[in-house]
């Protein structure tokens, strides 16, 4: 199975767009071990929606390092002059993939470089079947509509081959990832019924934090709730098992302990204070 970042989706009990989109989840669940999607059915982020980087609902990468940006559109589309439009609140809005495969292009050629890299789209439609593809603004073969909607995971495949060679970036693209979504746990959001989900923080503790150096000190924070002590935890702990070091966190009582126990990398030793 593939791993689907954030890993913690099967907990989530959402109505909606965010329940379709975990149904697509479970399909791009069966693509190969080597495969991981990223996703943004769990956090809440300052724009409405549950996009991942621009209008990109799901991004995944092959083995090689090659992403493919999905954009699901759930529902009845309408195909006009203008192109393949979605209605929201009685207004329409023109289904645009290229925009969010334009954002991450410039994204990753300003950390990367160009030509280190590649980005492919998909456009998936579940609830609805194309009658004129031009008409979406994505090679025929690049919509996966209702008709096909249970061979996404094969489609997805031919898309990123698993057995091409590695690209340059291909080793820094997933860390760029989870840096870039601040896929860090949020105790206080809430989406659905689900108890952990995860926030964006910009430019916050977890991020400005985390650049600073000096040995042989400390840094000691010191900040009300909400102001993002957790978020910055889990990411130091996340940081420090990627660099091959042992993690010990220690809470004051046994019930946060637990909580943090949950959103923890597995590999961090939790323990209370007595």
């Amino acid at each position: 199975m593939a791993r689907i970042v954030p890993d913690d989706w099967k907990n989530l009990e959402a109505t909606g767009a965010a329940a379709r989109e975990l149904e697509t989840l479970a399909l791009l669940e069966k693509l190969p071990d080597d495969y991981t999607v990223y996703h943004g059915v769990h956090w809440t982020r300052i724009n409405e929606g549950f996009s991942v980087l621009g209008e990109a609902d799901f991004v995944v990468v092959a083995p090689s390092g090659r992403v493919l940006i999905i954009e699901m559109k759930a529902g009845f589309l309408h195909e006009t002059s203008a192109g393949l439009v979605k209605v929201y609140l009685q207004k329409e809005r023109n289904v645009a993939i290229q925009l969010a495969r334009m954002h991450l292009h410039r994204q990753f050629t300003a950390v990367f470089g160009a030509g280190t890299y590649r980005i492919e789209e998909l456009l998936y439609c579940p609830d609805y079947i194309v009658k004129d593809a031009a008409i979406a603004g994505v090679p025929a073969g690049r919509i996966v509509d209702a008709s096909r909607k249970a061979q996404l995971p094969k489609v997805v495949l031919e898309i990123l081959p698993p057995d091409e060679p590695h690209f340059e970036a291909a080793n820094r693209i997933h860390h760029f990832l989870a840096d870039e979504l601040s896929l860090t746990p949020d105790t206080n959001a809430l989406v659905g019924a689900a108890n952990t989900l995860v926030t964006r923080l910009s430019g916050g503790l977890a991020t400005w934090a985390r650049r600073l150096e000096f040995e042989p000190f400390r840094l000691r924070v010191i900040a009300t709730a909400g102001a993002g002590k957790t978020q910055l935890a889990v990411r130091v702990m996340r940081d420090d098992i990627a660099a091959g070091k042992s993690v010990l966190y220690v809470c004051f009582n046994r019930p946060l302990a637990d909580h943090i126990r949950a959103i923890a990398p597995k590999e961090a030793k939790i323990a209370n204070y007595h």
